[in-house]
Parts: structure tokens; sequence; C-alpha cells
């Protein structure tokens, strides 16, 4: 089976596992984290569990954090790519259990996020996006501090 994870999705396969954090992710067949990520995640102690339904991979979450179905430079995928991830669009039922939305930006609203999702008290796409330069800038002085 393909595996196509885009670069979010491994960076927090790997990144949860450094910070202890429990993964669950939901792609649709064929879309799911390349065996490489998982098995780094593995050796850092991190399990990652994959799903193919995103109201599972949900349940009991605090935070929920989706990405753009289309990377750059994967518009020739397009006609393909839409269909199969038909019903793992964040709407507002996938938040209903209370978890935080986050998104990296930018959004193609109506794809993988509704309006209505982005734009919910449950939101936190906005504060994240405030967040991303200072916390660049903190890793950059710190990393040239070293």
């Amino acid at each position: 089976m393909g595996r196509d994870g885009n670069n979010v999705a491994r960076s927090l396969v790997v990144g949860c596992a450094l910070a202890g954090v429990d993964l669950r992710l939901a792609t649709p067949a064929g879309y799911g984290v390349d065996d490489e990520a998982v098995a780094t995640a593995a050796s850092l102690g991190g399990e990652p569990a994959q799903f193919d339904s995103p109201e599972a991979a949900v349940a009991g979450a605090d935070a929920v954090y989706t990405d753009v179905w289309m990377s750059m430079g994967e518009s020739e995928s397009r006609a393909d790519k839409l269909p199969a991830f038909d019903g793992f669009q964040v709407d507002e039922s996938l938040l209903a259990g209370g978890a935080k939305l986050l998104h990296c930006l930018p959004a193609n609203r109506g794809e993988e996020v509704t309006d209505a999702a982005l734009e919910s008290e449950q939101s936190v796409v906005w504060q994240q996006a405030g967040n991303r330069k200072p916390t660049q800038q903190a890793l950059l002085l710190e990393l040239l501090s070293a």
C-alpha cells in the first residue's frame, strides 16, 4: 500500500514521540504515514495509532490537527485525492467532544476544514499562527547560542 503522509503528519509523528504525546492519525487507505516515520517514533518510545475513521481517531482527543490535503506541487493528483479524502473533513461535529482545533495554515476552507470549525470557539488556529514567529525566533536564538 502506498503511503504519502505529508511532512506535517511525519513531523507530528516524530515530535509527539519526543514529547511523550499520544498521537492518533486518521487517513484514507493508502495515505497514512510512511513506515520510516513510524519506526523513528517507535525508537523514541512513541506508538502512533493510525485509523481510517476520523471519528475513531478523535474520540477522547484534546486536540485535532489538520493540514491541507494537497501539498504544494501536488495539483496533478487532485482528481484522485479529493474523492479519497471524502469524509475526512474537520467540521463542528468532529469537534463535538470539546477538542481544540489546530491547523498550520493556509487552510483550504471547505476541503480539509469547514468555515464553521475554523471560526468556532474551539479553534486555536489564529493563536497558533500568532505564536509561530516568536517560537521560531526563540528556537534560532537557542541554536545560535549553543
